[in-house]
């Protein structure tokens, strides 16, 4: 389906899209040297090997390989965008910072929009719905991060990179379909994403549901769990 698909959109389209979710550029995280990663271009070949683009390798940018390369935090901020409606953020470690014993005002962090996917909400309902099928659906690749009474919605992610072992990816999202949360897990040399990443990522949503419920039971005058 992806080579079909990005066989029909060409290199260059490919590009435009990954970069309106904040693919091949930093984010803006307070980190140093955080690096952009790369989504290819023809023009980013020929500038680089002196070579023309090539039709076949458009398979493998589809699928995210080849020259593609990606950071975690990237592909968080692109679920997010998913699961946001389309906005793409400025990702920030706190929202707000407090003086140690209240001494003095807190200091809220202001979300920055970064930019836009530019998707129809069509689409973007059926972009979600499919993350939603990777986990509830009978023959869907990413069971392993099912939760008993919230919907999750993800998608695995098996990068190759002979001759070193598969790394394994899981992105989720939850609850669905008004997400509070998004995680990714990735190892290296970890095999599959359904099989390595994907309990992972399961184990991080039941600490940060439980955590949540914890909190408005203790708000409620029951135990703190």
């Amino acid at each position: 389906y992806f080579y079909q698909v990005g066989q029909r959109l060409g290199v260059d389209t490919i590009n435009e899209y990954a970069h309106r979710f904040g693919l091949g550029e930093v984010t803006g995280i307070a980190l140093d040297h955080e690096k952009p990663g790369l989504i290819p271009s023809s023009k980013w070949k020929l500038d680089r090997y002196k070579e023309p683009w090539f039709a076949g390798e458009t398979l493998s940018v589809a699928i995210g390989q080849g020259y593609v390369l990606a950071t975690p935090l990237q592909m968080a901020n692109l679920i997010a965008t998913v699961a946001n409606g389309g906005t793409r953020y400025k990702p920030h470690y706190v929202m707000r910072i407090e003086a140690p014993g209240g001494s003095g005002p807190a200091q809220e962090v202001t979300p920055e929009v970064l930019g836009s996917a530019g998707l129809r909400k069509t689409t973007l309902l059926q972009l979600r719905e499919a993350l939603k099928g990777v986990v509830n659906a009978p023959n869907g690749t990413g069971k392993k991060a099912k939760l008993p009474t919230i919907e999750v919605a993800g998608k695995t992610g098996t990068a190759q990179r002979p001759p070193h072992p598969d790394q394994s990816w899981y992105a989720v999202l939850a609850p669905y379909p008004n997400p509070r949360i998004v995680t990714v897990v990735t190892f290296e040399g970890g095999g599959f994403g359904a099989e390595t990443a994907a309990p992972a990522a399961l184990s991080i949503l039941e600490a940060y549901f439980h955590k949540q419920a914890s909190e408005v039971s203790g708000a409620n005058g029951g135990s703190p769990g």
